[in-house]
C-alpha cells in the first residue's frame, strides 16, 4: 500500500532492499496518523463538559486552608440534596466543633461545579467553609475538606494553631435565606 504512492524507481529500490529506500519508506510511514488517533480527534468536540475533571492545586497546607476559610468545622452530614440543576448538592451538617467563627449547631453547606465536594449522608467531615451572599456556607474539593477518618493531622494542627469558637449554638439553622 505504501509503495503505491511512490514513483516506479523508488518502488524498485524498496523491492531491491536498498537501506536508504527502506529508511525513506519508514520515514514516510511515520508521518501518517493512525485511524484511532483520527477518530479520537473527530470525536473530541462531542465530549461532554462534565467529563472534564476538577484540577486542584497541589496539596493545600493546613495553615493555608485555615487562613483562607471563613469558618472551619467538624460535623456529621444528616442529609444530602442534589441541586435542582444536577450540578453539586447541599448538605445539612450537624456541627460538633468550630474554629474561627461561631456557627449554628445545624448548618446548610452547598457545593457545585466540577470541583463539588462529594458529601455522603451519615459521614463526618472536617470542612473549610465560606459564606454565601445569602448567608449560608459553601465548600469545594480544593479547599482542604477531609473525612474525619483522614483528618487526624489537620485536627492536631487546629488544636495547636486554630482559634476555637464557642460550642455551636442551638440557634436556628444557618442556610440560604428564602
Amino acid at each position: 500500500m505504501a509503495y503505491a504512492m511512490r514513483s516506479p524507481a523508488a518502488r524498485r529500490l524498496i523491492i531491491s532492499g536498498s537501506s536508504i529506500a527502506r529508511w525513506q519508506a519508514s520515514r514516510y510511514s511515520r508521518r501518517r496518523l493512525s485511524p484511532a488517533f483520527l477518530l479520537f480527534i473527530a470525536l473530541l468536540p462531542f465530549v461532554p463538559v462534565a467529563a472534564l475533571a476538577c484540577r486542584c492545586p497541589t496539596h493545600l497546607p493546613f495553615s493555608k486552608a485555615y487562613e483562607r476559610a471563613q469558618s472551619v468545622v467538624t460535623g456529621k452530614v444528616s442529609a444530602v440534596v442534589t441541586n435542582p440543576d444536577g450540578n453539586g448538592s447541599t448538605a445539612t451538617v450537624t456541627v460538633s466543633h468550630a474554629w474561627k467563627a461561631q456557627v449554628s449547631q445545624t448548618i446548610s453547606v452547598s457545593t457545585s461545579t466540577t470541583c463539588a465536594f462529594n458529601f455522603v449522608q451519615g459521614e463526618e467531615y472536617l470542612l473549610y467553609l465560606y459564606r454565601t451572599p445569602e448567608g449560608g456556607y459553601y465548600t469545594s474539593k480544593c479547599v482542604g475538606d477531609l473525612p474525619i477518618a483522614k483528618a487526624e493531622s489537620a485536627l492536631s494542627w487546629l488544636k495547636i494553631h486554630g482559634s476555637a469558637s464557642p460550642d455551636p449554638t442551638s440557634a436556628e439553622s444557618t442556610g440560604p435565606k428564602p
